[in-house]
């Protein structure tokens, strides 16, 4: 039970590192590029 729970939200702050990571990428490239 507290492993399963744990699991799903290790994945869950897995999968909004990964958003935030692409996030900063994307507007990173953006501001160069306009620059």
């Amino acid at each position: 039970m507290a492993s399963k729970d744990g699991k799903i939200f290790d994945t869950i702050v897995y999968i909004g590192l990964g958003v935030n990571a692409l996030t900063a990428l994307y507007l990173l490239l953006m501001y160069f590029e306009v620059i």
